[in-house]
């Protein structure tokens, strides 16, 4: 029993707490920016020779960097990190890894928001766009086998369809493309796409 491994629940409410601390809940720090005991101490954070320095919360917080520490096990990821909106997220990933000229296939239905910046805003940069059905997406060699990305909802925003993670997942790695999952209905408590290969 001792050498069980923790479930779900007790990764989420216990993560990776620092050792320095020892709160029963972690604190939440209120605050823009944060104090040094020196300005030679500032400077190095600013000039960043001092690893996680908290020098601006737009910039790193210990309460965001204590939920993403908390998520990553959760997501059987190494690191997470944290968006003020899942819009913001998003945009990160798509405009991070598309150029003019690559082709972003995405699920359909998937969030408004999302079903904007797909079918409006990427192509006035020169991103290609299309919206697959659930069998096109499941054979890209045939329907987008010049796809770079792979977008999906699953399950799907407002719609709820489930699509098949391992399916997709392997249809893109035929055609060479990443896939990236939305998994904002299903949460990392009931599925993990890190471990279809996403």
């Amino acid at each position: 029993m001792l050498n069980q491994k923790p479930g779900q629940a007790t990764i989420g409410i216990h993560g990776r707490i620092e050792e320095k601390f020892l709160p029963a809940t972690y604190p939440i720090f209120q605050t823009s920016t944060f104090g040094f005991h020196s300005s030679e101490e500032m400077l190095a954070a600013f000039d960043g020779q001092v690893p996680d320095a908290n020098i601006y919360t737009r910039l790193t917080n210990p309460t965001v960097r204590n939920v993403e520490e908390r998520l990553a096990p959760l997501e059987g990821a190494e690191q997470a990190l944290l968006f003020s909106s899942g819009m913001a997220a998003i945009t990160a990933v798509l405009m991070g890894y598309l150029q003019q000229g690559d082709l972003l296939v995405s699920s359909r239905p998937v969030y408004g928001g999302t079903h904007h910046l797909i079918a409006d805003l990427l192509p006035r940069w020169g991103v290609q766009t299309r919206f697959l059905s659930e069998e096109e997406l499941y054979d890209l060699p045939t329907h987008a086998p010049d796809a770079k990305m792979v977008f999906i909802e699953t399950p799907a925003n407002p719609t709820c369809m489930v699509l098949s993670l391992p399916q997709i997942v392997e249809s893109a790695k035929q055609v060479g493309a990443l896939t990236v999952v939305d998994n904002t209905f299903a949460s990392p408590i009931n599925q993990q796409p890190l471990s279809h290969g996403v």
